[in-house]
């Protein structure tokens, strides 16, 4: 008591200053970073206090309740301090997850989608346990669909898998569409060239002394036009 007089008398007398004993409301007005350290040690302080109080038996549930809002409003007035230091140049905090001070370990930490935290005995509050179980039976059925295989279609007609008798309209259009495609295209090679027969099954052959070897682009146009006759052969007769 004594102490706090004479610290009184000092203040009105203008020896000390109480208000930078005050944390400050306004963080960005800290503008040092030996300040921003002295404030953010203190909160971690207060914060160690009341994680250390909310683990008492003898607590009442409303108690339990403001203890737990008062540590989650500490928690972001600390990572606001480690803002702040972050920008006048001192450690970096956030980057390493506040770990050089953390408060509370994982085991005794449970953190909701929105961010918000429960801690010791408000892990056991009415509703916390409901909730945190619905969240990770949602996490849980996210996760089962992204592995889901997609269903194939069931019950789909034979046309869907080309089963069914060629529709007669669409085999004659595909005819005269190839009529067309006959008469502006030419074959490469006479029927007097050919080194070997195009129906022949394909095997290594030594090839004939010929005067023109073809390039390896007319060759595939040759492969390619013979299969569309030999396709046409084959349906259309």
């Amino acid at each position: 008591m004594l102490f706090r007089f004479r610290e009184q008398q000092a203040a009105e007398m203008g020896i000390i200053d109480r208000s930078r004993e005050r944390r400050p409301r306004d963080i960005r007005s800290v503008k040092t970073v030996a300040d921003c350290e002295r404030w953010r040690g203190q909160v971690l302080r207060e914060i160690s206090k009341k994680i250390t109080r909310i683990h008492e038996p003898a607590l009442s549930e409303s108690l339990i309740r403001d203890l737990n809002d008062e540590i989650n409003k500490l928690m972001r007035e600390k990572h606001v301090w480690e803002l702040q230091l972050r920008d006048l140049g001192g450690p970096n905090y956030i980057r390493f997850g506040g770990s050089s001070n953390n408060v509370g370990s994982d085991k005794d930490v449970m953190t909701s989608t929105r961010g918000y935290k429960y801690f010791g005995r408000a892990r056991d509050l009415p509703g916390v346990k409901e909730l945190f179980e619905a969240q990770a039976k949602q996490r849980s059925a996210a996760s089962h669909e992204t592995k889901k295989e997609p269903a194939l279609p069931q019950n789909l007609p034979a046309s869907y898998y080309a089963l069914e008798d060629e529709d007669a309209d669409m085999l004659s259009q595909e005819q005269v569409a190839e009529q067309d495609l006959d008469t502006h295209t030419a074959d490469p090679w006479g029927p007097s060239q050919l080194p070997y027969s195009a129906t022949a099954d394909f095997s290594f052959e030594p090839l004939p002394e010929l005067h023109h070897l073809p390039t390896p682009s007319e060759v595939e146009k040759y492969l390619v036009e013979r299969r569309r006759q030999k396709l046409e052969q084959l349906y259309i007769g």
